[in-house]
């Protein structure tokens, strides 16, 4: 028992250490990454080619655009998701390694016991990924009423003078805060569906924790030792 405890207290450190290293490298190669390609932008905006190609394989300019290239502001150019997508790829690729060595090393401990969590897993992974396309849908709604409540507002405001003239303001007043209803209605709703699969991830571990364990000594009859 004793050797037990000291071999999770030594493997939580290193995996503390391995994974804040690991965490640093990948900002250090963020930034590097980042720099880099608003570099590119830079150069491409001003040069009028990529830094680092021959003479003739540059991409000529426009006939317009050569006397005054068009530099745009490149600090606020957004390259965040460009590269977010590589870690999205390199995470993927690592997946089936990581999947199938871990179910390796807990069949070896707890043998079909491993197929309840494994089923937990699925379950809760299937919820979240349904709430986060619920979510991107609330979003298309959501700016749909953002833009009704804007186009009615506008045509009020255009209309003031009528409206007060013509006393039709209370309508117009109703209109708005019908959109406006809507639209908060759609946020608390896409609030709902961006928070569960937060908590959802944040009690997966307990949860298959407690459905393999479960499985592993009331099902099978085993006992659970320190």
């Amino acid at each position: 028992g004793m050797l037990a405890v000291a071999g999770l207290v030594v493997h939580g450190l290193v995996s503390l250490f391995f994974s804040s290293q690991l965490n640093l490298l990948q900002q250090r190669l963020t930034i590097r990454m980042n720099s880099a390609l608003r570099g590119v932008v830079l150069h491409r905006c001003v040069v009028g080619q990529a830094p680092g190609l021959a003479n003739g394989g540059s991409v000529a300019l426009k006939a317009e655009d050569s006397a005054a290239p068009n530099v745009y502001n490149v600090l606020a150019f957004d390259v965040g998701p460009n590269i977010e997508i590589i870690w999205i790829v390199l995470g993927v690729w690592l997946f089936p390694f990581q999947f199938v060595s871990s179910l390796a090393v807990l069949f070896r401990q707890v043998a079909w016991a491993v197929l309840p969590g494994l089923a937990v897993i699925l379950v809760v992974k299937s919820a979240c990924a349904a709430m986060l396309v619920s979510d991107g849908v609330l979003r298309h709604w959501q700016y749909a009423a953002k833009d009704a409540r804007l186009g009615c507002c506008a045509e009020a405001f255009g209309n003031i003078r009528s409206l007060h003239m013509l006393a039709w303001t209370g309508p117009f007043m109703g209109q708005v805060l019908t959109a406006r209803s809507e639209e908060l209605r759609l946020t608390r709703l896409r609030l709902w569906m961006q928070k569960m699969p937060a908590a959802l991830d944040y009690s997966l571990g307990t949860m298959v924790t407690l459905a393999t364990f479960g499985y592993f000594v009331l099902r099978e009859g085993n006992t659970l030792q320190a």
